[in-house]
């Protein structure tokens, strides 16, 4: 059967449009749906937002130890002309007792000069004069209280330099076996010109004594009348003239004897004046306790006034000095224990006390690393030998540190802007994903970092908030 022509004609027309139309339906549908290719190259763009959910910790911080260094007390130190003897001509060191780092004491002499010793006395006030036999002053009671306490005077410490108290400084330099300062040559010589006067003195009593005793003694005769212009001896009876010869013997006797106490008593006051005196310049006055020597010149030194000190004292307890921050000094108060142990050597540590925590400055005052705000430490050492003057040591308290507490984060969670710390919080739908609400800014305070995680101050954050991590969506 043959088709008509007709149909033939408007057939292929047909199939093609609609093969066209299945076609463009495919290829519409080839643009909507995404090929697995499509879908691992999307994923690899998308931001994925990492979250951690805050959780409470507690932790006790690990306080850092603070360096120090030993410091001594109060520096005494005697010059070129201490300890020079008056004779001298050049002042050398003659001979030394004493090296660094040694403990001396009242009563001690750690160095001669030009053979002369410096002796150290406990003495509240240094010696501003030479101190000689009749001296009276708070300068002698002091001197007098260093011997007693040295055991060389008994007597009481009254001020006046006298016998007990010369023959105390005598011990003293007998002590070191030094020769006592010598009395001036006009004060012996006074001493012999007395001592003769007060000879010939006696023997005009003597003699008058002898005199009376003739006159009053019938059998030994009668003494011939004084040789006398007075017209009252010359016309006197006998009798009269025998009285009056023995009154005026009396008389010379009284005055005789008042000349002989007299010179007594000055002879006495000279012999006073000859006993040992005490130079100044012998004498260095420490505080009472030990101190140490911190420097002294070798024996043979020549010295002068401009060199350095023939010796030099580190006076009273050492102790540790160190510089602490604000936020240190809640763990190093006034009393607090803490140990103590030298730079680089830490397995031996000694025991200290804070004994003293000073007013907060800001550091202006410092050289160096301690040049920062805070207070200034002073710790002694309980136990065992302190370190050397300058040695640096470090300082740990001993006292167990409170615990912190508070919200924690991860050290990654923890951005900083302008205004100080803050996290980002994730919005409480879908905190992976960066659609819906913005992420919320909270400020914060860290408290104390424990490992990776900072634990904060309690406030707006709280326990399973959950905090965008650094670098995350």
């Amino acid at each position: 059967m043959k088709l008509s022509t007709t149909h033939s004609k408007w057939w292929l027309p047909a199939w093609l449009v609609v093969s066209g139309l299945l076609m463009a339906v495919a290829f519409l549908g080839g643009t909507l749906v995404d090929s697995p290719l499509q879908d691992a190259v999307q994923n690899s763009e998308r931001e994925i937002q990492a979250t951690w959910a805050v959780e409470l910790r507690s932790a006790a911080p690990e306080v850092e130890p603070i360096e120090g260094s030993v410091r001594s007390g109060a520096r005494i130190e005697a010059g070129a002309s201490i300890g020079a003897g008056e004779e001298a001509t050049r002042e050398v060191v003659t001979a030394t007792s004493a090296a660094v780092g040694d403990r001396v004491s009242s009563g001690d002499a750690p160095v001669f000069v030009s053979s002369r010793p410096l002796i150290l006395l406990a003495l509240r006030v240094p010696l501003y004069r030479d101190l000689h036999p009749g001296d009276v002053g708070e300068d002698v009671t002091d001197l007098q209280q260093a011997l007693r306490d040295l055991g060389l005077y008994a007597g009481t410490a009254d001020g006046e330099y006298g016998a007990r108290t010369a023959v105390a400084v005598k011990s003293l330099y007998e002590r070191h076996h030094a020769t006592p300062p010598s009395p001036a040559e006009e004060s012996v010589e006074a001493v012999k010109q007395l001592e003769a006067e007060l000879k010939q003195k006696r023997e005009e009593l003597t003699q008058i004594e002898v005199e009376i005793e003739r006159a009053a003694t019938p059998e030994q005769g009668v003494p011939e009348p004084m040789a006398t212009d007075d017209p009252m001896f010359s016309e006197a009876s006998e009798d009269e003239a025998d009285a009056t010869t023995t009154d005026v013997l009396v008389e010379l006797r009284a005055a005789a004897q008042r000349a002989v106490e007299q010179l007594e008593e000055d002879l006495s006051d000279a012999r006073t004046a000859t006993l040992t005196w005490l130079p100044q310049s012998e004498i260095l006055a420490i505080p009472a306790g030990t101190s140490t020597v911190a420097s002294v010149q070798p024996l043979g030194t020549i010295l002068d006034q401009e060199e350095s000190p023939v010796i030099s004292l580190a006076a009273g307890i050492p102790y540790i000095e160190a510089r602490i921050r604000v936020d240190q000094a809640p763990d190093f108060t006034k009393g607090s224990p803490v140990s103590v142990a030298l730079v680089g050597n830490e397995s031996e540590p000694l025991n200290g006390t804070v004994r003293r925590v000073g007013e907060f400055t800001d550091g202006s005052e410092v050289e160096g690393d301690s040049a920062f705000p805070g207070y200034l430490l002073g710790v002694s050492v309980n136990d065992g030998e302190i370190p050397s003057e300058g040695e640096s040591v470090l300082i740990r308290p001993k006292q167990k540190v409170a615990e912190v507490s508070g919200p924690s984060v991860p050290l990654t969670a923890l951005r900083q802007d302008a205004e100080g710390p803050y996290v980002l919080v994730a919005p409480p739908s879908h905190p992976e994903s960066s659609e819906g609400s913005e992420p919320r800014h909270v400020a914060v305070q860290p408290l104390l970092q424990d490992g990776g995680f900072v634990i904060l101050e309690e406030g707006e954050l709280t326990e399973g908030m959950n905090v965008i991590l650094e670098g995350s969506g």
